[in-house]
């Protein structure tokens, strides 16, 4: 009996020693696992801060995108407008210049009549040119400016700010400074101003022609009956034209097409991260607060106090800081004021 104690002991001590391995080893697993989750925390947070960057630089390209499209659409009418003006301005000083009648066969009153309709042509469309012109030039050189890599920066600093200070049914954040509110500021009063011109020079231009045949064939009243009908019937196709088109191009945001969503639609499709990256469409607002902030700010756009304010409302709601997309009154550069 006593020749076995020495074995049982020793089997002992070898048990004990390999528990005490097999727990080292186990604690050591034990904390490369916690290690292990602590780094996947870690990765997990920096895919998130990676996907909130991805998130602001998609919404920051697409105002760039609108912001080039903005930009390309005005440029394209103020050149149309632009080459129509100086063309018929120039058919019109041609026809002045170029002219042959027999003074002493016409009457003083008819030869007055054609060179104040003449000039008042000429007036009209070289002042919608000039116009236009100059505004094309201002918007080519200035439309880059909104899209700088300072405006790029600002805009993802109040993203970084959105994504740490989001809260459900906040809206992204949108440029301060965009091309649209330099247009509407700046822009949209000399455009409507440069439009009348031309409205009112073609009908001019059409009594000019029949003032101008009255001169020409003084001796043939067929002829010159037959001009001034087909001007007349001109005149009324072209009004009925202008009367059709005319509203789309002088009436901002009256005439476009609206999206056929409600506010219930939207609080069911929006409902937090990641969907609160995307703005809803004009008009629609996620949360009641929203939609009582929005009514706030359009009664106080309408209140007499503030009317010299200029507000550009394109109705989409800002979020976190309180602000509202093109709902601040701007200065004459377009730029919102704080």
């Amino acid at each position: 009996m006593d020749s076995q104690h020495p074995a049982m002991a020793n089997d002992e001590s070898v048990s004990s020693d390999e528990m005490r391995r097999w727990r080292t080893e186990e604690l050591a697993s034990i904390q490369e696992e916690r290690d292990f989750r602590a780094r996947e925390l870690q990765w997990r947070k920096e895919d998130i801060q990676q996907r909130h960057l991805e998130n602001a630089r998609w919404i920051w390209y697409k105002y760039v995108e609108k912001n080039r499209r903005d930009v390309e659409e005005k440029a394209e009418q103020l050149k149309a407008i632009s080459s129509l003006s100086a063309l018929i301005a120039g058919f019109a000083v041609v026809a002045l210049v170029e002219l042959e009648f027999e003074p002493e066969d016409n009457p003083e009153a008819l030869i007055a009549l054609y060179a104040v309709s003449t000039a008042i042509t000429v007036a009209l469309m070289t002042n919608a040119m000039v116009t236009c012109s100059l505004m094309l030039a201002a918007i080519l050189k200035n439309g880059k400016l909104y899209v700088s890599s300072e405006e790029e920066t600002e805009f993802m600093i109040r993203c970084k700010k959105f994504a740490t200070t989001h809260r459900r049914g906040d809206g992204p954040p949108v440029p301060k400074r965009t091309f649209q509110l330099f247009w509407a500021s700046r822009c949209e009063a000399d455009w409507k101003t440069a439009f009348r011109f031309f409205s009112m020079g073609v009908p001019s231009f059409m009594i000019n022609v029949v003032f101008a045949s009255w001169l020409k064939f003084e001796y043939s009243l067929v002829t010159c009956a037959t001009v001034t009908g087909v001007m007349g019937v001109s005149l009324l196709v072209w009004l009925f034209h202008h009367h059709s088109w005319a509203p789309y191009l002088v009436n901002r945001g009256k005439y476009g097409l609206s999206a056929a969503l409600d506010a219930s639609t939207v609080d069911g499709l929006y409902s937090g991260l990641p969907f609160d990256w995307h703005a809803p469409p004009n008009g629609v607002f996620r949360t009641e607060s929203h939609a009582r902030t929005e009514a706030g700010t359009w009664r106080k756009s309408r209140d007499p106090r503030f009317m010299d304010n200029k507000w550009m409302g394109i109705g989409t709601a800002q979020g976190t800081e309180g602000e509202f997309a093109g709902e601040s009154p701007t200065n004459s550069k377009g730029e919102m004021v704080d």
